[in-house]
């Protein structure tokens, strides 16, 4: 039987061995990583956390929807065991008997939802030889790199690489600016733990050109966030970036997941690198013309 559980009474120790035990486990599921990006979420648990689905909501004009939090690419039904369609569907009819709307994404082992929409997602296996792993690169990939002497390291910067991302990317559709706070949380418990990395370009002149924030587990490293300069776009710094943190991790039983994307630009880049395309559901309703009466009645009740 699947139950409904609100923050307080969910098994934190179940739910994170659900989620290393599940055959499609990721580190947006972790416990922790909710508890941060998403600190009042709920949970819908089959059985004795047999397979588990992360309830992340936010509320407004008194209407509670479904959310994707900021920096958290995939979450969706996570299962020890295959489970049927079936099974998997009582997970959303529940969630549509509870909330008005909902745009949040699944991940790519409810592959089962085949007439759910889909985003895209690429990934890179680093289980071969470096030399194996960029036959298949662009060519000209790190050209201007190399020519421009860039050099590549591994910092714990993240408070930088936060403050960077936003001084170049200064709106990102759906990121408030309290996901930057919560996301400087999550980094500090992550660096703590050792599952953050910090990779840097920097030019002969130690002037910063890009900087990404990399979640590495035991499964996946997971490009959480990155930028260049306007600088470091001119000498592909970006690219030599994950050129080389591909190239320290080459040989290891790990996925590099690139976070998409759907975006043509963004995806014909990561394309350079001959990544597989893992895409995810994404479970979008709308119920809200039910909730209109409500919406009225609250405003009447505020506005008197």
């Amino acid at each position: 039987m699947i139950k409904y559980f609100l923050h307080n009474k969910i098994d934190l120790v179940k739910w994170d061995s659900c989620i290393d035990q599940s055959l499609n486990g990721i580190v947006y599921a972790k416990s922790y990583y909710l508890n941060n990006m998403s600190p009042d979420w709920n949970a819908l648990i089959l059985g004795d956390y047999e397979a588990v689905m992360p309830v992340t909501w936010r509320k407004k004009w008194q209407i509670k929807y479904l959310a994707q939090p900021a920096f958290t690419q995939q979450l969706g039904i996570f299962y020890k065991k295959e489970i049927s369609l079936s099974s998997l569907q009582i997970f959303l009819e529940e969630l549509k008997n509870r909330f008005a709307f909902s745009d949040i994404n699944l991940n790519y082992g409810n592959s089962l939802f085949e007439d759910l929409p889909k985003r895209c997602n690429l990934v890179l296996d680093l289980n071969a030889s470096f030399d194996e792993i960029k036959k298949d690169f662009r060519k000209d990939l790190i050209t201007r790199a190399v020519k421009n002497k860039l050099e590549y390291n591994i910092s714990d910067e993240y408070k930088l690489a936060i403050k960077f991302f936003k001084e170049n990317y200064t709106e990102i559709k759906g990121v408030r600016p309290e996901d930057y706070t919560q996301l400087g949380k999550l980094c500090k418990l992550l660096f703590q733990q050792n599952l953050l990395m910090v990779p840097v370009v920097k030019n002969a002149e130690g002037h910063l050109l890009s900087i990404a924030l990399m979640v590495k587990d035991e499964k996946r490293i997971y490009y959480i966030l990155g930028a260049s300069s306007a600088k470091g776009k001119l000498v592909d710094a970006n690219a030599f970036l994950l050129y080389e943190t591909i190239r320290r991790f080459s040989t290891t039983k790990l996925l590099f997941d690139f976070e998409g994307s759907d975006m043509p630009q963004i995806k014909s880049f990561f394309k350079k690198f001959n990544p597989v395309e893992q895409p995810y559901p994404v479970f979008i309703y709308n119920n809200l013309p039910a909730s209109y009466k409500l919406i009225k009645n609250l405003k009447e009740r505020f506005s008197k």
